[in-house]
C-alpha cells in the first residue's frame, strides 16, 4: 500500500482538525493537560517552549496557564521571515499577529531565548508516527531551530514533545536527513515515549 504524499497527508489531517467542534477541542485540551501533569519527567522542566494553537491544533493554553501557576517559565515562538528562523519570547500577555495569522508574544530582545535554552519544547504537528517522526506544516521553522542539535548528533536540551489529536497518528512517516525525532507525543488519549 502506498503512503500518501506529505502534501495530501497535510491536507487531510488539517481538514480533520478544523472539523472538530469547540466542545471536542476543549475536551481534548483538558485531557492533554491531565496527561502532561501526571508525568513527573515533564514536570521537572522549568523553561518550557510551546505555541499558540492555529488551524485546529490541539490547544496547549490551559496547560501553559497551569504550568505558570507552578512557577514554570513559558516561552512562545516568534518567527522571522528573513532569515527564516524561530526564536522564543516569554508568554506575558502582550501579542501581535504574524504573517500566518498566529499570535506571537511581544517582549524585549533581552528576554529572547533559542530552542537550546529551553528544557522542554511542546511542538504542534500535522501528523506523527510510532517512531517519533513528526510532520509539520512545511515551513521548516522547527527543523531550522533544532538543526544544530541534529548536526551534533545529540539532543540533550530541550526534550521534544509533540502535541496532537490521536487521529493524527499515521502508520509511518518518511524521515528526512534533517528531521529530529520527538522524545514523546501527548494526545487526548495518552502520553507516549519513543
Amino acid at each position: 500500500m502506498n503512503q500518501p504524499s506529505a502534501v495530501s497527508l497535510r491536507h487531510e489531517m488539517r481538514q480533520l482538525r478544523r472539523n472538530l467542534t469547540g466542545d471536542a477541542q476543549t475536551q481534548a485540551a483538558r485531557l492533554l493537560r491531565q496527561h502532561f501533569l501526571n508525568e513527573h519527567r515533564l514536570l521537572k522542566a522549568n523553561m518550557v517552549g510551546a505555541y499558540f494553537p492555529a488551524d485546529g491544533e490541539i490547544n496547549p493554553i490551559p496547560l501553559l496557564n497551569r504550568l505558570q501557576q507552578l512557577g514554570k517559565q513559558i516561552y512562545l515562538p516568534k518567527l522571522a521571515t528573513y532569515p527564516k528562523k524561530m526564536v522564543f519570547l516569554p508568554f506575558t500577555g502582550e501579542f501581535s499577529v504574524n504573517q500566518y495569522g498566529i499570535l506571537e508574544p511581544i517582549a524585549a530582545a533581552r528576554d529572547l531565548r533559542f530552542a537550546a535554552d529551553l528544557d522542554l519544547l511542546l511542538m504542534p504537528l500535522v501528523a506523527f508516527d510510532g517512531r517519533g517522526n513528526r510532520l509539520g506544516m512545511g515551513g521548516g521553522y522547527y527543523d531550522r531551530a533544532l538543526a544544530k542539535f541534529h548536526r551534533c548528533g545529540v539532543l540533550r536540551r530541550p526534550k521534544l514533545v509533540g502535541l496532537a489529536h490521536s487521529f493524527q497518528q499515521t502508520p509511518r512517516l518518511k524521515s528526512n536527513r534533517w528531521d529530529v525525532p520527538m522524545h514523546a507525543v501527548i494526545t487526548e488519549q495518552a502520553l507516549t515515549w519513543f
